[in-house]
């Protein structure tokens, strides 16, 4: 039996584009969502961490070691 197809909710979209230019932190993901869509989306921290929790185990993302001078901050980037 294939994948199971599911549509596209807009928080996902919008982390999955704020990843298409490298890797991010759920804070700059939230930040960049809501300068990308002129403050017309706000993804709220329960949405942003529970979404990549998500898109992790579908294997959409892959977290990162970040830098070294934000090393404790969790990247997220695109698998």
């Amino acid at each position: 039996m294939g994948k199971k197809v599911e549509p596209l909710t807009e928080s996902y979209f919008y982390i999955l584009l704020c990843l298409a230019n490298g890797p991010n932190h759920g804070y700059g993901i939230m930040q960049r969502t809501k300068e990308l869509s002129a403050g017309e989306v706000k993804i709220g921290s329960g949405t942003m961490y529970g979404a990549t929790g998500n898109m992790t185990k579908k294997g959409w993302i892959v977290e990162s070691k970040g830098s070294t001078e934000d090393s404790d901050r969790r990247r997220m980037c695109m698998n």
